[in-house]
């Protein structure tokens, strides 16, 4: 009689059957095998591609970026240098938002000290010290976002050339009311034109990739606009490398980057989507447990997350397809 030799596979399942009925294994060791992978805190930054055109002007209509005061002192008119201030706009009550601002900082930072120093002593969970950390961030957000509104506010010579003033220092206006011509040679720049809720987001730090027709390199950005056109979108200009052999009516493509943002992340294949539900598995004791969680984007292996989640949860990563709520699992290595 021919003995039939069982599968490695199989002989393993056999064992655990023999050993179960006999008591000597638990229930849970039965379960589908997994292994696992952490939820981690990842600084995340988006890269955004967009057409851009190369432009240049003989005479440029300098218009007011955000809607206030007009404020001096003004530079003489006549010949002016390029990067000159030409004048300030100065919104109305922006001084009190921005000291409304920073006292809000202080007092969440404080706020995130005192939390982080409770979640060692064990007096508050981990989620209420990762609240106060959010809303410290948000805090630093808004005021981040106030003093680009005060940056934005200065009205800047983009090359040299000669000044006329359209509006006397004291006067009220609204965003994109003419302030002064400048006549001149001006520098070609790259521009396009991006969706407000991408453009506000830009990273004014970051360096703007630039490719052309066999020339590739890198500008600075150098004003978004604060008022959209007809079509909605926000006007954004790049500054060109002093090199760029790029002439005006040329076609680009300009990489921008938008503000680095702290996020929950895990790797893309802990994700499963289900319909138009997108889920992950956490391990609780012995058995795998669905959280539904947002996918707000993805970048080299990683899927940036949101949902009812923190730092250092053990997700399921193997084998997470074949799982349902309270499905016994077995950890492997």
């Amino acid at each position: 009689m021919k003995r039939r030799i069982l599968p490695a596979n199989n002989s393993f399942r056999l064992l655990l059957v023999s050993l179960l009925w006999f008591g000597a294994v638990p229930a849970w060791a039965m379960g589908v095998p997994v292994t696992l992978t952490s939820v981690r805190a990842v600084s995340w930054q988006t890269r955004l591609s967009y057409p851009g055109e190369i432009r240049s002007v003989g005479e440029l209509s300098l218009t007011a970026p955000v809607t206030g005061r007009v404020v001096g002192p003004f530079p003489p008119a006549g010949h002016i240098r390029k990067g000159s201030i030409i004048a300030r706009v100065r919104p109305a009550g922006l001084t009190a938002q921005l000291l409304a601002g920073r006292q809000e900082v202080a007092y969440a930072r404080a706020n995130l000290l005192r939390n982080q120093q409770l979640l060692r002593d064990g007096i508050i969970s981990r989620a209420m010290e990762e609240s106060s950390r959010l809303r410290s961030s948000q805090a630093e957000d808004n005021l981040r976002a106030l003093e680009a509104q005060q940056s934005a506010g200065r009205l800047v010579a983009p090359f040299s050339g000669t000044i006329q003033y359209l509006i006397a220092p004291g006067g009220v206006v609204s965003a994109g009311t003419p302030i002064a011509t400048l006549s001149g040679r001006g520098q070609p720049w790259a521009e396009a034109l991006l969706p407000p809720e991408q453009a506000r987001y830009l990273d004014n730090a970051a360096a703007v990739a630039i490719q052309g027709d066999g020339w590739k390199g890198s500008g600075t950005l150098r004003n978004i606009a604060e008022r959209a056109n007809r079509s909605g979108l926000l006007q954004v200009m790049v500054n060109l490398p002093a090199d760029c052999p790029l002439l005006p009516g040329e076609w680009v493509t300009l990489h921008f980057s938008e503000k680095a943002v702290h996020s929950l992340a895990v790797p893309e294949d802990a994700v499963i989507s289900r319909g138009a539900q997108e889920k992950i598995f956490v391990l609780h004791g012995h058995t795998a447990q669905a959280v539904a969680v947002t996918v707000l984007g993805s970048q080299k292996g990683l899927a940036r997350i949101a949902g009812p989640i923190h730092i250092g949860e053990k997700v399921i990563l193997r084998n997470n397809t074949r799982l349902r709520d309270d499905t016994q699992v077995v950890v492997q290595p």
